[in-house]
C-alpha cells in the first residue's frame, strides 16, 4: 500500500435516523475481463456494518488476486473486532511482508458502528471517498418563526 497514514473521521448519527444504503457496480473496462478492484460487505461484531474497498496495483488477474488477498485480511481482522485504523495498518504491513514491498494496494474501510452511533473512514490512498449528499426535506407551506423560537432556537421545520 502507499506510505499515505489512514485518515479517520469519526461522525455521530442519531440511531433513529441512521440508513446505510450500499452500491455495488462493475464496470467493464476496455480490453481488460478483470479489474483489480474488490469489494468486500462484512458485519462488526458489536454491530454495525463494514464495507472493504480494496484496489490492486496493476491490472488484470494478478491485481485482482492482490487486491482479494487485502480485502480478505481486512475483513477477518474487522470480524475479529479489529479497529478500522488498526486493520489498515496490519494489513499494509501484512503486504509489505508477504511481497518484500515489491506491489502496493489502496484500501478504503467505511464502518457504521451501531453500539457507538459513529461512522469511521478509514483509508490507505490518496482519494477521497465520501460524498455527502444530506438534503433537508421543506415543507410545501413552510412557517414563519415567532421571535421566542428565534430566541430559544427552536424553528418549525
Amino acid at each position: 500500500m502507499s506510505g499515505v497514514s489512514p485518515i479517520v473521521p469519526r461522525v455521530r448519527v442519531p440511531l433513529s435516523d441512521l440508513e446505510i444504503q450500499v452500491g455495488i457496480a462493475k464496470v467493464s473496462r476496455y480490453a481488460e475481463r478483470e479489474s483489480g478492484d474488490t469489494v468486500e460487505l462484512t458485519e462488526r461484531p458489536a454491530g454495525g456494518v463494514s464495507v472493504v474497498l480494496a484496489d490492486g496495483q496493476g491490472h488484470g488477474r494478478p491485481a485482482k488476486t492482490l487486491a482479494n488477498l487485502v480485502a480478505r485480511k481486512a475483513v477477518g481482522l474487522i470480524a475479529e473486532g479489529a479497529r478500522d485504523g488498526a486493520t489498515a495498518r496490519a494489513v499494509s504491513d501484512f503486504l509489505l511482508a508477504y511481497r518484500h514491498g515489491q506491489v502496493s494496494t489502496e484500501l478504503s474501510i467505511i464502518s457504521v458502528d451501531l453500539s457507538s452511533g459513529t461512522l469511521v473512514v478509514s483509508r490507505n490512498s490518496h482519494c477521497p471517498v465520501c460524498r455527502s449528499d444530506i438534503r433537508r426535506r421543506m415543507p410545501e407551506h413552510p412557517q414563519t418563526p415567532t421571535p421566542s423560537q428565534m430566541e430559544s432556537g427552536d424553528l418549525p421545520m
